[in-house]
């Protein structure tokens, strides 16, 4: 809320408004969160949040349907299984023996643990350039890629103030929970739903725009 000096009447900023909300959305979570210790991979101890009773979107999506009929799932949930049996299957077919094809699956699911470990570690690079508080660990990813994605998230952040005035505001891994959610969900034992915005933008008229980030192994496009 800014004061006109002309006429000493109270002017609404759209831009602040959008702020404020964002804001609220992001201590209703921290409401109704509670914080737990956990200990990473680096042996450190770090404060994580949780929601008592509360799904992940990826999660609900592959493991509830509609609430009339909640076994039909949104999306069904990936067989690791059957997969694996498939592609076995598939490859013998392609002239490998059948221990070449289970060395060939155990490298490609451990290449799906890295690019996982990438993605994490992608993300909080970014996160890092637009939010001084965030430390960046550099754990899988080269020196050289490192620079290079600097590089690229600054340009990134440029383009993105080009299109949405250099004074728009960001806002990284957004925590997001669901106020109400329909009676079926709750007899199912889900009283929320949760996730996290990778990068969300308020533009200079107060408008919100959302940007999701996925690392992939071939170049995709914007």
């Amino acid at each position: 809320m800014v004061v006109d000096k002309t006429n000493a009447t109270l002017q609404v900023d759209p831009k602040q408004v959008a702020i404020d909300n964002v804001n609220k959305i992001i201590e209703a979570y921290k409401n109704v969160a509670t914080k737990f210790e956990l200990t990473n991979e680096d042996g450190e101890k770090e404060v994580a949040l949780k929601i008592d009773n509360s799904i992940g979107v990826t999660k609900f999506i592959t493991s509830y349907g509609e609430p009339t009929n909640l076994g039909k799932t949104f999306v069904p949930e990936f067989n690791l299984t059957d997969y694996l049996r498939n592609q076995k299957e598939v490859l013998i077919k392609n002239g490998l023996s059948a221990s070449e094809a289970d060395t060939y699956l155990a490298d490609l699911q451990k290449s799906w643990t890295k690019l996982t470990d990438y993605g994490s570690e992608v993300h909080q690079l970014f996160e890092s350039i637009l939010n001084p508080e965030v430390t960046f660990k550099q754990k899988a990813l080269s020196d050289n890629q490192v620079t290079l994605l600097k590089n690229q998230f600054k340009n990134l952040i440029e383009d993105l103030k080009n299109q949405y005035g250099h004074n728009a505001q960001f806002f990284t891994e957004v925590p997001i929970v669901s106020s109400n959610i329909h009676e079926a969900y709750k007899k199912a034992g889900i009283d929320s739903i949760n996730g996290r915005i990778d990068l969300l933008i308020i533009d200079e008229n107060g408008n919100v725009h959302i940007r999701d980030f996925k690392v992939s192994k071939t170049s995709v496009g914007p």
